[in-house]
């Protein structure tokens, strides 16, 4: 029996079987080929030019990359859309939600959701500045701070794993591509 990449085996893990803490894939190959082929039905559907659709494989690429971090517990720590906040206020301590979103490229409405997410799971505080008494300066909190280090420790496993595909210069390769097209 095939599970989904979303369901957890709830069987003891026995040789050649998914251990507890990982997600059971379908077939190797035959889901390879299927996943492969839907790529190009898509891509066909939404380019019939055949230009590429660069939006379309960055988004692909983006849930590929959250379904890898539910995979193994050991990563569940690692959630993207959260720790740039406490990373941010670690080496900016006391700037305003206005800043942070400037810093992380997004609006303030969301950093705000952000903010309020980080402060809900204890990793970042809130003053009213001693400058402006009408904002407020975000402090990273010690549980932040362990949160960063406990990230840290396991986000250049999860790379090599997620990234096993592409060579060293490859990732540096994509890596300035994503840069270039973030940026610009």
């Amino acid at each position: 029996m095939h599970l989904s990449p979303t369901r957890r085996s709830t069987r003891s893990p026995t040789p050649g079987h998914a251990a507890d803490d990982e997600v059971r894939e379908p077939a190797g190959s035959e889901a390879r080929r299927r996943q492969e082929e839907g790529l190009v039905l898509l891509e066909r559907a939404f380019s019939p030019s055949g230009d590429p659709v660069v939006g379309f494989f960055v988004y692909v690429a983006e849930t590929t990359l959250m379904r890898s971090l539910k995979r193994r517990k050991r990563y569940h720590a690692i959630v993207p859309s959260l720790i740039g906040t406490p990373a941010i206020l670690s080496a900016r301590p006391g700037i305003s939600q206005t800043e942070l979103a400037a810093y992380l490229g997004i609006e303030r409405a969301t950093a705000g959701k952000q903010v309020a997410a980080c402060l809900k799971r204890g990793w970042i505080r809130r003053e009213v500045s001693a400058h402006d008494r009408r904002r407020f300066s975000l402090f990273i909190t010690e549980r932040g701070e362990q949160m960063l280090r406990r990230v840290a420790s396991i986000i250049p496993q999860h790379e090599n794993e997620f990234a096993s595909a592409l060579t060293p210069e490859e990732r540096q390769t994509l890596k300035a591509l994503l840069r270039k097209l973030i940026t610009s």
